[in-house]
Parts: structure tokens; sequence; C-alpha cells
């Protein structure tokens, strides 16, 4: 699938050899950094103010929310600050740190 510039869903890999891997859905990266660049930084678009971050414990990803990526359900990268917000306005059913993200919780989005 095409990466649309400026695709608030878009996240990139980076690597520490310099390598930079452009996703068009975040759950597309994730399964790439669980699947061979485990130590590969993510960076991706915070939902409410669109700037790229380097994934942090400052970040939380929301599951079961009704906004939809490019590929359909997706997790969506939320401030910490705004996850009670994130709730209200979307429904979100739980909310994971990047070090609790595994295979099961990819497979369980639809």
């Amino acid at each position: 699938m095409k990466i649309a510039n400026g695709s608030l869903f878009a996240a990139e890999l980076r690597a520490d050899d310099g390598q930079t891997l452009r996703f068009d859905a975040l759950r597309c990266a994730l399964a790439a950094r669980l699947d061979g660049r485990p130590t590969a930084t993510l960076h991706v678009h915070e939902y409410y103010d669109g700037r790229v971050r380097e994934v942090d414990d400052s970040i939380v990803f929301a599951l079961g929310s009704d906004v939809m990526g490019p590929m359909g359900s997706d997790l969506v990268p939320v401030a910490k600050a705004q996850m009670t917000k994130f709730a209200a306005d979307h429904g979100a059913k739980r909310f994971v740190l990047l070090r609790e993200i595994d295979t099961a919780i990819l497979t369980q989005i639809p």
C-alpha cells in the first residue's frame, strides 16, 4: 500500500544502522518490530497534536476505539495525559505501552 504524504497513521522504525522503514499503518510497523527489529525505535504521530514522536512511556496505544486507520481497526498512539479524553471521545477499551505489545495483542485487532 502506498504511504500517503502527511498521513497521521504512518509510522517509522529507525534502526541503529540508520535504516528507516516506513509503514502505512501502525500495526504493520509493530508486526515488523516484533518480527526481527526489536531494537528499532518506533516513531508515530500522536493522535491529538499530530506531532511525530519517538515512542517512550509518555505514549500509550489505544485498543478497541472507533478510530480507523487506512487498513481499518488499529492501535492509536495517544499521549498518556490524553488517555481519559481519548477513551471518552472514542470508546477505547484498553491502553497499552509499547513494551506490552506482542503478537497476541496484534491478532486481537480485527
